[in-house]
């Protein structure tokens, strides 16, 4: 594992996110007041107001708890390293955050971050993001006639202002849904993911259909 390679490849995602949402408390507090508050957050289009929570997970098969399993393109990889797995609440946002660690069966690092995020109000300011869902893969790359680096391959679909179109990678929001049950946060994803045009070169993350699932625990 390197570890500390992905200090590029974090702050280039938090660059494309925007500003995400700080974490829960350690005891779960935070959680039930990031639900409550995204009942009234997110909106479809029409005016009318959606969860932060979804009403059914995709049908994806559930890992373990404390395990995340993502499919791209046919490509399996599980993650049994989360942080910050778990329902997020802060800078007037609410939303579901996960990050994770991994390797590949011939030791290349990956890194996973999956994140849905939605404005407590349409009062977002200039440049913000409404509502907002993102996957992203990222796998270290070994080459012998190149310097080292990531492949990344992402989904971003947004909804830039209350009421407005959903536009990015989804059709519609959420991709990620996100539910909690008896205290326990899972979540799944379904769609196309496409290779960040400036790792073009760097192809091992792969393209296409994905799926995701994730069990916090």
């Amino acid at each position: 594992m390197r570890p500390n390679r992905f200090l590029v490849l974090t702050a280039s995602a938090l660059l494309a996110t925007g500003t995400l949402a700080a974490c829960g408390d350690d005891d779960g507090g935070g959680a039930t007041d990031a639900a409550d508050n995204g009942s009234e957050a997110a909106d479809q289009g029409d005016g009318q107001p959606s969860d932060l929570l979804a009403d059914a997970l995709d049908d994806v098969e559930m890992p373990d708890a404390g395990v995340a399993v993502i499919t791209v393109d046919g490509t399996t990889y599980e993650f049994d390293d989360l942080d910050n797995c778990g329902l997020t609440e802060g800078m007037e946002t609410t939303g579901f955050s996960v990050n994770a660690m991994g390797e590949t069966d011939d030791g290349a690092s990956t890194r996973l971050e999956v994140t849905r995020s939605v404005h407590d109000s349409g009062d977002i300011g200039v440049g913000g993001i409404y509502e907002r869902d993102w996957v992203q893969l990222s796998v270290f790359m070994e080459r012998d006639d190149a310097q080292d680096g990531f492949s990344n391959t992402i989904m971003d679909t947004t909804r830039d202002e209350l009421g407005g179109p959903v536009t990015g990678d989804g059709d519609t929001l959420p991709v990620v849904k996100v539910l909690e049950e008896d205290g326990v946060v899972m979540a799944t994803a379904v769609g196309e993911v496409a290779l960040m045009p400036f790792t073009r070169d760097y192809d091992a993350a792969g393209e296409g259909a994905f799926e995701f699932a994730v069990n916090c625990g």
